[in-house]
């Protein structure tokens, strides 16, 4: 038929459809399909015979689809079927296997959960691809510093010069305020910000309205943690309350609170900007508004309107900048940022609340990439030694007829089978273990991490546990499934297959060499921790707690406090140092008219004392309390570096500038001490005599046990001041949580490097466990012919232990570079010594020189008569 001179060839989709489908056609065979639509074409005409050839087509197509479907449903489950007598049947690699991927995918599960937080962040506001943020970027001799913060004078510059601005918010927060009603009172931060803040970002209200809340001067919206503290769980709109040194206000807002609303800003109390005039008139505040030098806790966020362009706008914060910085030796420049950038992003100094540089999250995706990486050598190394024991099987299949895709499809699927069991138990390792330990080192993680699993991450975990399948079950099922019939049958438990393949050593190297870098990295981090333990903070800490003296009179409760024969000394103070950074202020020398932006602290003159700081020049404060505009200050070290002073005894004597004009004159340089922790860098700072500024006492205690010291201090201030709750902080526990960030990734670096290690150990038993059993006969022959016991491990393990030994060499230059890494993030870093991965390295070599004699030395000991009675 097909040769005639007038056949007609019908459609080429049909036909290769019909093709696949032939069998379930209901029009006879291919033959008589063909020759009927030729008919059709001739006789009447070639629409109408595509259309019945089409219509024959797709009257056959459901049937087909159905059956396929059924098809591969029975393939899939006969798969099944076999993988799980193959996992049964070999229980030992099985439980290698699924331990390996069973803690890796765990770990995983909890990155994944910590990254979709980090991502959440302000992910709720509505307009939130419009919305932007203006940076800063301050450059100097000593170097470049980027912030989030920038003058608040910028909102003003650019509003009325662009078009494409629809709305602009500044937002000023600052700290240390007392606020409440009666005798009820907190210790609390504010922000003062526009009305326009709730029409740029989308924070919903429990209470009031989000349009009129900001209309009046003296109206505060409050946080629902602080209304439910002062009012309860009630509506405390319309009510009254009082800040500290700012007057009263009107509630007329509360924000709402849900877990979901994740944002970079750490709300505080809102009040309105229009009250900014007034109280900078009344010296209440520090000048902000037209203060173009000013920048701590002030930021600028505005949205565009949609599909317009910011090139302008960035056009004006560059013009703005160098209208209003000349110094030559200060260059500042304006930056704009998107929202969706801020929270990961770029690291940047003096944030708006929550931060989270790139780099940690790079990290963490590598980390769990890399666990994943070696359960995924474990079960392609375990996968391809077990395939030699079935070959014989696969053989047998490949003469009945089983085709290369099917072989392969089986061991996919097997893997595939593996993989998602590991994922099950992966699940219950996550909630069981992974979360109750995370939790339990610190509370507030469950609260910020939330760790409520969504459907759409429980899916996208669960493909991502099917491709780590897939991939680690590739190369086993693509070396099986190529094999020839003969070359299946041929193959005995004997034989090994190994001899002229070097993919198993390749993968046992990578495997530990991954896991000697994390053991290396736990070692250096370690070092790292105690090296910073063990710096010099420039203070004494021990018997010192710090009381919060909430508003109370410091002389009488030094008075008090001091005829107590528990204490030995007490001051005053506005800051701890070493807990963080305080206020900075700027020093202007008058000679040259340079200024210096400084940390600045308030002691009285018995602070340096009691925490026995050292002065190298110079004498302390006079005897008495300050005044309201010190005369006298004490530099420390650096400060005094840097304002031009070569020694320190030259600067004693020397009249600075503050920068509200104020003259004073410096009377001692204090040696450097931490500033705001003792892992940073120490920046420069003034130590001024302010009594006004006073918001901490330190008391130390003569001996005894600092926290029962506390508690009897505890009574005796309740007999002068019952209307505020006695507060304090132990000072040696408060440096000690200024270790948490560190500790936190030590212990993690730690908990991977026992992770990657154990799936490693697993691993490399299984392969000891395999390569005993091929070689079984060798080892007896050699035991008929008079070997020793340690000469079959010598001779059976040395592989092994050379595999290790290039593992040691590959692992240096890695853990090199990611603890430079790590460690980049500490100002102040222990050098890398080699030590650290000669210990690694030892540790290594007799962990795996264990598991190796666990496997070898139990086969050393088989009775060759048992071994070899069958040959």
């Amino acid at each position: 038929m097909r040769f005639q001179k007038d056949f007609r060839k019908p459609p080429q989709l049909g036909d290769w459809i019909v093709t696949k489908m032939h069998e379930y056609l209901h029009f006879g065979s291919l033959g008589d399909l063909e020759e009927e639509y030729n008919n059709i074409f001739l006789t009447k005409s070639e629409f109408k015979a595509r259309s019945w050839y089409w219509k024959q087509v797709l009257t056959a197509l459901p049937e087909y689809i159905l059956a396929l479907i059924i098809r591969r449903l029975q393939m899939l489950k006969h798969y099944t079927k076999v993988s799980l007598r193959n996992i049964i049947r070999n229980k030992g690699y099985s439980f290698i296997n699924i331990t390996g991927l069973s803690v890796s995918l765990s770990i995983g599960f909890v990155i994944m959960q910590i990254l979709a937080t980090f991502y959440s962040f302000d992910s709720f506001h509505l307009n939130k691809e419009n919305i932007y943020r203006i940076t800063s970027r301050i450059s100097t001799p000593d170097g470049t510093t980027e912030y989030a913060s920038v003058p608040l004078p910028i909102a003003s510059e650019i509003i009325n010069k662009s078009p494409a601005i629809a709305k602009i918010t500044r937002i000023k927060k600052m700290s240390g305020f007392k606020i409440g009603k009666d005798n009820t009172n907190f210790n609390t931060g504010i922000m003062f910000t526009d009305p326009e803040f709730f029409d740029i970002f989308s924070f919903d209200l429990k209470y009031g309205n989000s349009r009129t809340v900001l209309l009046n001067p003296y109206s505060i919206v409050l946080t629902y943690g602080l209304s439910e503290k002062l009012y309860g769980e009630g509506d405390p709109t319309g009510k009254n309350l009082m800040i500290e040194n700012l007057g009263e206000f009107i509630i007329t807002g509360v924000f709402d609170e849900y877990a979901d609303m994740k944002s970079h800003i750490d709300l505080k109390p809102v009040i309105s900007s229009v009250l900014l005039p007034f109280l900078e008139s009344q010296n209440k505040i520090k000048s902000c508004l037209n203060n173009w030098d000013y920048f701590r806790q002030q930021f600028v966020y505005f949205s565009v309107y949609e599909n317009n362009s910011i090139d302008g706008i960035q056009n004006l914060v560059r013009k703005a900048s160098d209208e209003h910085f000349t110094q030559p030796d200060r260059n500042v420049s304006f930056y704009l940022q998107k929202l969706d950038d801020i929270l990961p992003g770029n690291s940047l100094n003096d944030h708006a609340g929550n931060s989270m540089p790139l780099e940690p999250i790079y990290i963490v995706i590598g980390i769990a990439l890399v666990i994943a990486l070696i359960a995924g050598f474990n079960y392609t190394n375990l996968s391809i030694a077990r395939a030699v024991t079935r070959t014989k099987d696969v053989g047998v299949r490949k003469v009945l007829g089983a085709k290369k895709q099917q072989i392969f499809s089986q061991y996919i699927g097997e893997a595939v089978v593996l993989s998602s069991i590991s994922f099950l138990s992966a699940y219950l390792i996550y909630r069981a273990v992974l979360i109750p330990g995370i939790t339990n080192y610190h509370i507030a993680l469950n609260k910020y991490f939330a760790f409520n699993e969504s459907f759409q991450i429980i899916v996208m975990f669960f493909v991502f546990t099917v491709m780590t399948g897939i991939i680690a079950g590739y190369l086993p099922a693509k070396y099986i499934s190529r094999l020839s019939v003969t070359g299946t049958l041929k193959f005995s438990s004997s034989h090994k297959i190994f001899s002229g393949i070097t993919l198993r050593k390749v993968l046992i190297i990578s495997q530990f060499t991954f896991s000697l870098v994390f053991l290396i990295s736990t070692i250096i981090n370690y070092r790292q921790s105690e090296y910073i333990k063990m710096l010099d903070t420039g203070f004494e800490t021990d018997n010192i707690i710090n009381v919060s003296l909430r508003g109370t009179d410091y002389q009488v409760i030094r008075q008090k406090f001091e005829q107590e024969s528990i204490v030995n000394s007490i001051s005053a103070c506005d800051h701890l140092p070493g807990t963080g950074s305080p206020g900075q202020v700027y020093l202007i020398n008058p000679n040259s008219y340079d200024s210096l932006s400084v940390y600045s602290y308030s002691v009285d003159h018995h602070f340096i004392e009691n925490l026995k700081m050292e002065l190298i020049a110079g004498r302390n404060f006079p005897a008495g309390p300050g005044t309201e505009y010190e005369k006298v200050i004490i530099l420390n070290e650096l400060a005094a570096k840097k304002l031009g002073f070569d020694y320190p005894a030259d600067a004693l004597g020397e009249m600075l500038f503050l920068e509200n004009s104020v003259a004073v004159e410096i009377i001692g340089i204090l040696k450097d001490f931490a500033i705001a922790s003792a892992h940073d860098e120490i920046p420069p700072c003034v130590i001024r005599n302010v009594t006004e500024s006073f918001r901490f006492i330190n008391l130390r205690f003569n001996e005894g046990n600092t926290f029962e010291n506390a508690k009897y201090v505890e009574s005796l201030w309740k007999d002068f001041n019952k209307e505020e709750p006695f507060t304090y902080t132990i000072y040696t526990e408060m440096m000690d949580a200024e270790h948490a960030g560190m500790n936190m990734i030590l212990g993690v670096v730690s908990f991977i490097s026992i992770c990657a290690i154990l799936i490693s150990l697993l691993g490399l038993i299984g392969i000891v466990d395999y390569s005993m059993k091929v070689k079984i006969k060798e080892i007896g022959v050699r035991k008929v012919l008079g070997a020793d016991t340690f000469n079959i491990i010598r001779k059976f393990s040395g592989e092994f232990f050379f595999l290790l030994f290039f593992a040691v060499i590959f692992s240096v230059i890695p853990a090199f570079y990611l603890n430079s890494l790590l460690l980049s993030i500490y100002a102040i870093q222990n050098p890398i010594k080699p030590e650290y991965f000669f210990t690694g390295s030892f540790l290594m070599l007799i962990i795996g020189l264990i598991s190796i004699l666990s496997r070898a030395y139990p086969a050393s000991q088989a009775n060759p008569a048992e071994i070899l009675k069958n040959d």
